[in-house]
């Protein structure tokens, strides 16, 4: 997608973050959502914040900025509270502008957090709280493969400046603006500060919260690569994320004589201790949360009455003769892959019992993605789960009367995340024709429609009107170069039901192709596998040619599968 930059003689930086408030006609309850959070330019350092205007007045709304996280994002806690300054219109809609001011070069990774509230009777109304920084911004262009080379380096120049501000004014000198971050993701929990993405440098502690595990389960914290990860869990140097898992509870052996050593910040297993199993289960960690790393020399030795060991992950030294003489030792048990226990685990001489045993690997199962194809209309024609890095199979070619399949929508050879496949088609009548598309799109996601015109009679003026489910909401509409030729007069508002028109009496176009391109975004409301209508529709009349006779189409509609 293309960036629209404003670009002044000076170039500085404005962070802006929109925030959509609406009060239910019937509950008069107001409903906030933070819509989106984008970077623009203007002729000084500040954030700018839009709240949508419909159903209140700037009288009803304020604006909450913390720069620290917070236990309690209301009124109650220490904030910056911003009072609306004047009404702008975006998009076609009214929005009540704020600007928080208080930004510095020095500050281009601070964290903002931002919250509306509107008061009711006595009732106050929050939105959903907004995280976001001016790094943020930054880190997701460098990493849009469609970013704008001029964009990309005036970010890169940018950075550069940050940084040499953090170095003069000793402000987070240790974490630079254009230092290297990395994304991390939470699954199943949160971050520190209670969301579930934030960047980090390499090094960096990440604490991570879940729910608390259900009886007979315990938590624990997995990698995008499904190696179970030790808490507290150091920043990679490189994206990652992290998924809450609940196992199987294990009862690891007590009374094995575990030694901590604070400077390495570890743990050794130095005896058997008073530990009476004959299955002895290492714990990952000591009591003190140390991952425990060895077994220390002679630990086990010429013990006859072990008949297994389990080790997990974390250890990476089995000491000499730790197991010498464990004679009845048949099975040893390993939380990780063969691979790993291979690489990161070294067993030294004298542990004959080890390298003779039976070895059972935990590897972590293939992440499987599910592949859904689906018709023009939202039929469900195939649902597939695929290994991550294969392909799906295809259903069988679907038919449509009065089309021909074209294929399908995108590729699905090399499947990393859940997908959905749309079949698409070519119109074969030879009759005029206009054409509204089909599209998939989530929840909250925006997606275009386009409206095609086949088999052009020449059209000197039309007039069509647009229906879709309520589900949807109209954002932007453009016409398109099937009817360059005609004067095009864009709806006073993008509503349900609204008109297009186009008129010219001294011209007419001929041209097939796409003549109107409609941008939506799906409610919060839809589910998945709803199919959202979209329809056009003209009087008859309403479509004419250079003579000034009526013009008759045929009109296929179109829908959005939600996915």
């Amino acid at each position: 997608m293309k960036k629209k930059l404003l670009l002044l003689a000076t170039v500085v930086l404005c962070l802006v973050c929109l925030l959509a408030v609406g009060v239910s006609a019937e509950e008069n309850t107001p409903a906030l959502d933070l819509t989106y959070a984008n970077l623009s330019f203007n002729d000084s350092v500040y954030l700018k914040y839009a709240v949508s205007a419909k159903n209140i007045t700037e009288d009803d709304v304020r604006l909450y900025v913390w720069t620290e996280p917070q236990s309690d994002y209301t009124d109650t806690s220490k904030a910056t509270i911003l009072s609306p300054l004047y009404l702008e219109e975006i998009e076609g809609e009214d929005y009540i502008i704020f600007n928080y001011t208080k930004l510095a070069a020095k500050q281009m990774t601070d964290v903002v957090y931002a919250r509306a509230a509107v008061t009711v009777g006595e009732t106050t109304h929050y939105s959903n709280v907004s995280k976001y920084s001016i790094l943020r911004y930054a880190y997701t262009v460098q990493n849009d493969p469609d970013a704008e080379p001029t964009l990309l380096t005036m970010l890169t120049d940018m950075l550069d400046y940050g940084t040499s501000a953090q170095k003069h004014f000793d402000y987070k000198a240790d974490r630079p603006a254009n230092g290297d971050w990395y994304d991390i993701r939470v699954e199943g929990g949160t971050l520190a500060d209670g969301f579930t993405y934030g960047l980090y440098m390499e090094g960096d502690q990440i604490t991570l919260t879940a729910d608390s595990a259900p009886a007979g389960k315990v938590l624990c914290w997995v990698n995008s690569a499904g190696v179970e990860q030790t808490l507290p869990i150091t920043a990679p140097a490189q994206n990652e994320t992290y998924t809450a898992v609940y196992k199987d509870e294990v009862t690891y052996s007590q009374g094995l004589e575990i030694e901590e050593d604070e400077r390495a910040g570890a743990g050794y297993v130095v005896s058997i201790g008073n530990c009476t199993d004959t299955k002895i289960v290492i714990p990952p960690t000591t009591e003190n949360g140390y991952p425990v790393t060895e077994i220390d020399r002679y630990a086990f030795q010429n013990d006859t009455t072990i008949t297994s060991v389990s080790f997990p992950n974390t250890i990476n030294t089995i000491g000499r003769y730790a197991f010498d003489g464990c004679t009845a030792l048949t099975d040893v048990y390993y939380d990780g892959t063969e691979e790993e226990w291979a690489q990161n685990v070294d067993i030294e001489s004298g542990n004959e019992a080890i390298e003779n045993a039976t070895k059972h690997f935990n590897a972590p199962p293939a992440e499987s993605f599910i592949v859904t194809f689906v018709d023009y209309d939202g039929t469900v024609l195939k649902t597939e789960s695929v290994e991550s890095g294969k392909s799906a199979t295809a259903p069988a070619d679907p038919t449509r009367e009065g089309f021909t399949f074209a294929g399908w929508d995108k590729a699905f050879d090399n499947v990393t995340a859940d997908l959905t496949v749309t079949a698409q088609y070519t119109y074969h009548s030879t009759e005029p024709t206009v054409i509204v598309s089909s599209a998939t799109a989530s929840v909250g996601e925006s997606v275009t429609v386009v409206v095609q015109i086949l088999n052009n009679p020449g059209v000197a003026g039309a007039k069509f009107k647009l229906q879709y489910n309520d589900e949807l909401t109209l954002t932007a509409a453009a016409a398109g170069k099937a009817f360059s030729d005609l004067d095009y007069t864009a709806p006073a508002a993008l509503v349900n039901g609204c008109p297009f028109n186009w008129d010219s009496l001294d011209a007419e176009s001929n041209v097939d192709g796409t003549f109107l391109t409609l941008t939506f975004t799906v409610g919060d409301g839809a589910s998945v596998g709803d199919v959202l209508a979209v329809s056009a529709s003209y009087v008859e009349g309403d479509v004419y040619n250079v003579e000034l006779e009526s013009v008759s189409l045929d009109i296929v509609n179109g829908s959005i599968t939600v996915q």
